[in-house]
């Protein structure tokens, strides 16, 4: 899986849950919705050196508007394109 030209590590994934789970172990912390994995932890509550590092491993504050709660989403980690091997 690619998103643009970002192949996604399953240790990047394990380093960011592992960060968010200082942050408290969620009920029901992911939701998916089209090409994005959104994480219900709030970004407000994580310190900046843990966003900024959240956001190296591709994960982005979002839902901070008037009408969704905030969240982290990930393009990268939501995305669902299968990659066809050339050959066939």
């Amino acid at each position: 899986m690619k998103t643009n030209n970002i192949v996604p590590k399953l240790s990047e994934l394990r380093e960011a849950i592992d960060i968010l789970l200082k942050y408290g172990d969620t009920e029901y912390p992911t939701y998916c919705w089209e090409d994005e994995l959104e994480i219900l932890v709030n970004p407000n509550n994580i310190s900046k050196e843990d966003l900024d590092r959240l956001k190296e491993l591709h994960f982005v504050p979002a839902g901070l508007g008037e009408y969704e709660l905030p969240h982290l989403v990930s393009k990268v980690f939501g995305n669902c394109i299968a990659i066809k091997n050339s050959n066939n």
